[in-house]
C-alpha cells in the first residue's frame, strides 16, 4: 500500500513533524512538501530519509501568499501525479501565520488582506485545484480515496483576545472543510465511504516557533502570561506527539468527514 501525502508548510514546526511521522508509520509513501524555505524543506527531507529509506520526497519551493501566481505554480505539481498508483491520498493544509496579535481596532490595514490571503484565500484555491484535478483523473476508480486535512486550532471555535485575524482565518478554514465534506458526502467509493473526506485537526498548543511568537508579541497581557506559564510548566505539546495522534486518526479512518478533532479529545 502506497500513500501519497501533499503537505503545505512542510519546512518547519508541525508540518515537519507530521511529514516525519507519516514516513515513520507508512513504509511506502510519497511526499510532496510545500514551503518557501528551501533549507527548511531540505532539513525535513533529510529527517524523513533517516526514518524511512523507502520514502520518496519532493520539495516544492513556493510562496503560498502570492495568490496571483498560485494556480500556475500548483497546477504542474498536480498534473505530475498519477493517483492510480496510490491506495490513499492525503492533502494537508498546514501552512499559515499568526498575523499581528493586537486588537481589531489596532490592526494595520495593510496587513489584513495579506494575512487573509495566506491563511484563507490560498487554502480555498489549493482545495479547489486539488478536488477538480483529483475528480477528473480518478473518474471510474472507486477504490481511490482522498482525505483533505485542515490543521485547525482551538482558535477556530473559541475567540482569543488580540487574535482577531488568526481566529477569523482558522474559523473560515474549518467551515470550508465542512462544506467540502457536505458536497462530497454522496460520492461513495468501493469501501462504502465517501471518496473525498475532510478533517479539521487542532494539534494543541504546540511547542514551536509560533508559540514563541505568541509569548513575545501578543498585546493581551493575560494571554501572553498564560502561554508563558504553559512553557514554564512544560505543558506545551511536542509537535511529534500531536503528529502521531493525527497519523493514528487518519490510519484508523473512523472520523466523521468534516469533524473538528482536538489533540486533547479522547
Amino acid at each position: 500500500m502506497t500513500i501519497l501525502a501533499i503537505i503545505s508548510g512542510g519546512s518547519k514546526g508541525f508540518g515537519r513533524a507530521l511529514a516525519v511521522e507519516l514516513a515513520t508509520h507508512y513504509q511506502h509513501i510519497h511526499l510532496f512538501l510545500l514551503g518557501r524555505d528551501a533549507k527548511g524543506l531540505d532539513t525535513t527531507s533529510s529527517l524523513i530519509n533517516q526514518r524511512n529509506g523507502h520514502a520518496t520526497v519532493n520539495n516544492v519551493l513556493i510562496d503560498l501568499s502570492d495568490i496571483d501566481k498560485l494556480e500556475t505554480q500548483i497546477q504542474p505539481l498536480l498534473d505530475s501525479i498519477d493517483y492510480t498508483k496510490y491506495s490513499r491520498i492525503l492533502f494537508i493544509n498546514n501552512h499559515g501565520s499568526l498575523g499581528p496579535l493586537t486588537s481589531i481596532e489596532k490592526l494595520p490595514i495593510s496587513k489584513i488582506r495579506t494575512e487573509i490571503d495566506l491563511n484563507v484565500t490560498s487554502v480555498v484555491i489549493l482545495n479547489t485545484l486539488f478536488i477538480r484535478h483529483f475528480n477528473s483523473k480518478t473518474e471510474g476508480f472507486s477504490n481511490i480515496n482522498a482525505t483533505i486535512v485542515n490543521i485547525s486550532s482551538l482558535a477556530a471555535i473559541k475567540p482569543f483576545h488580540s487574535w482577531g485575524l488568526y481566529c477569523t482565518g482558522k474559523s473560515a478554514r474549518d467551515m470550508l472543510h465542512q462544506i467540502i465534506a457536505t458536497e462530497n458526502a454522496d460520492k461513495i467509493g468501493s469501501d462504502g465511504k465517501a471518496i473525498i473526506t475532510t478533517l479539521n485537526y487542532a494539534p494543541g498548543p504546540l511547542d514551536t516557533d509560533m508559540q514563541t511568537e505568541i509569548r513575545e508579541t501578543c498585546e493581551h497581557e493575560s494571554t501572553r502570561t498564560y502561554f508563558m506559564e504553559m512553557k514554564k510548566e512544560e505543558k506545551l505539546v511536542d509537535p511529534h506527539d500531536s503528529a502521531k495522534k493525527l497519523v493514528s486518526i487518519l490510519d484508523t479512518n473512523k472520523f466523521e468527514s468534516g469533524a473538528h478533532i482536538d489533540y486533547f479529545d479522547k
